[in-house]
């Protein structure tokens, strides 16, 4: 059953249902991305994007991620050897798949501090976790995000704020949609952004 669940979830938007399946709009995406760097003069769209990227090239990048490599490479090796043990001591006889990861991990943590995902989203409840995200843009970007009252929305949970520069000045707006619900594609939130 973690078989199946793992492969539905890696196989999404794939080729196994072509309603869903996206890999022709992410070659054309490809082809658009490379004939707009191009034309700015850059050999790919990753030349490109770096210009507005901290790492400033893809060299940087390359070299960051050869950096990095080995030592996690190490770690990993390290965590999932741990990781087999416990689900051997825990009953589990096979060889971990990739369907089982998570499952075991989740068991693994549960048993190693005693405490279960639900405990932990208890101290991340909605209200204040927004409140506290509002604040940190306030802090780091001098803005401050208002709730617009009134505004038209799709549901009765989606709420509409605008962004104030410091002098109170709106520059933007968007629409948080914060709850999946049934019949949502995706089931995901939505964040629906627009500038003033």
């Amino acid at each position: 059953m973690r078989r199946d669940a793992w492969q539905a979830f890696v196989g999404r938007a794939g080729f196994r249902d072509a309603d869903l399946n996206n890999s022709l709009i992410i070659e054309d995406i490809r082809l658009m991305r490379s004939k707009e760097a191009k034309l700015f003069g850059y050999e790919n769209y990753a030349e490109l994007s770096m210009e507005t990227k901290m790492a400033r090239s893809v060299k940087h990048v390359m070299t960051s991620l050869s950096e990095l490599t080995l030592p996690s490479k190490v770690k990993c090796q390290s965590d999932l050897v741990e990781l087999q043990d416990f689900a051997n001591k825990s009953g589990f006889n096979e060889d971990l798949q990739l369907w089982d990861m998570a499952y075991w991990r989740r068991k693994q943590r549960e048993a190693n501090f005693q405490i279960s995902e639900s405990e932990v989203q208890s101290y991340f409840q909605y209200p204040v976790i927004l409140e506290q995200l509002f604040q940190l843009c306030k802090d780091l970007f001098n803005v401050t995000i208002k709730e617009s009252n009134g505004a038209l929305v799709w549901h009765r949970d989606v709420k509409r704020y605008q962004i104030f520069d410091e002098d109170d000045r709106e520059i933007a707006g968007f629409y948080l949609d914060p709850y999946a619900r049934p019949g949502q594609k995706g089931l995901m939130p939505r964040l629906e952004l627009g500038q003033s």
